[in-house]
Formats: C-alpha cells, sequence, structure tokens
C-alpha cells in the first residue's frame, strides 16, 4: 500500500518532464498559427471570405471586426477579388453580424453586387460550409480569407474540410491584448476540427 502512495512522488522527474514537454508543444504550435496568420499572401481569387465577430448591442462592430473589415477593404481595393462572402450569425447582443458586415463595406464603397451575405455563418466551420456551397455554385475555383491573424490557420483548416483550398489571406490590423488568449485558445479549436467532418 505504502510502496502504491509513493508512486507518484518517484515519477515526479518523469512528470515534469511530460509537463515541459507538453508546455514546449503548445507554445510551438501557437508560434505557428501567429506566423501564419501574419504572413499575408494577397493572389487574385474569385472569392474573398470574411468571418464575422461580435457586434456591440448598439450596432457598433467590435474591434476584432472593425479590423477584419479593414483588412478586407485593403484586399478588395487590390482589384484581386471578384466577391466578397460576409459570413456571421445573430449572436447574444442581438445584432445580425453579416448585415452589419455589409453595411460596413457599402459606406466605404464596396458595390453592393460585390458582397454575399451569409447569416448562417454561426462559426468558423458553417461559415466555411457557406463559402464552399457557394463556390459550387457559382463554379468559382479560388478563394481568400480576410481575418484575425490568429484565425486563419483554423478557417484554413475548416475550408479544406469542405474540400476547398485556401489561395490566400490578408490579416487585421488592429490588436487587442487579448489577442493572445485568442492564439491559445486556437490550439485545442484546431484539434477539434481535424476531427469534424463536412
Amino acid at each position: 500500500m505504502l510502496h502504491r502512495l509513493a508512486a507518484p512522488f518517484r515519477n515526479r522527474p518523469r512528470i515534469r518532464r511530460t509537463l515541459i514537454s507538453v508546455a514546449a508543444l503548445f507554445l510551438l504550435v501557437c508560434a505557428a498559427i501567429s506566423l501564419d496568420g501574419f504572413r499575408d499572401r494577397i493572389e487574385p481569387v474569385d472569392l474573398l471570405v470574411v468571418p464575422g465577430s461580435k457586434v456591440h448591442p448598439d450596432g457598433v462592430l467590435s474591434r476584432n471586426l472593425h479590423g477584419r473589415l479593414e483588412a478586407t477593404l485593403a484586399y478588395h481595393r487590390t482589384g484581386r477579388c471578384r466577391r466578397i462572402l460576409v459570413s456571421g450569425g445573430i449572436g447574444i447582443e442581438n445584432q445580425d453580424e453579416s448585415l452589419a458586415m455589409r453595411k460596413f463595406l457599402l459606406e466605404n464603397g464596396v458595390p453592393d453586387s460585390v458582397i454575399i451575405v451569409d447569416g448562417n455563418g454561426i462559426n468558423t466551420f458553417e461559415t466555411a460550409r457557406s463559402a464552399a456551397r457557394w463556390m459550387r455554385e457559382h463554379d468559382a475555383r479560388t478563394v481568400a480569407v480576410a481575418s484575425s491573424f490568429f484565425h486563419v490557420s483554423r478557417l484554413r483548416l475548416a475550408l479544406k474540410q469542405h474540400g476547398v483550398r485556401m489561395q490566400g489571406h490578408i490579416h487585421s490590423r488592429l490588436y487587442e491584448p487579448r489577442d493572445l488568449y485568442s492564439v491559445a485558445r486556437e490550439v485545442p479549436g484546431l484539434v477539434a476540427y481535424l476531427f469534424k467532418k463536412a
């Protein structure tokens, strides 16, 4: 009995090594996610996908969503995307993210004919589903995304799960201290998406 109770204490060095290895792997994945998101690649594409984020109860865009839309405008102004899909749902603030995104783009000179509104983008996976469906229905071949740097890798994976290969992306230039938390949160998110089926 005493032998069994003492076992965990004898294995402390092994436990410590395991914890250090797990922490090192976690930080490595965080770094890879960040590097992937920061390396913009602006290619000519049929569709630019913009995932939603919080809209405040008074209709004001969150800093995160505002940054994504500013990145969208930057991509659009290069003339390298034919259409823009704004994808979001209705959050707890009772605001439709996709309509708020459309309104912002219209107010900043994007023609209505360029914008596709997807109100089913309640999460990243559903946004990817909607984008893949639109591409199939309109014989579109190429896609890029405009999002926060920490979100690019998971969106790339979600699109892949729906049979679409991402050709390019541009990231938001508006940063927040909570982005550090968001990067960390993306690690389990990526792992979960590895097992999701379209």
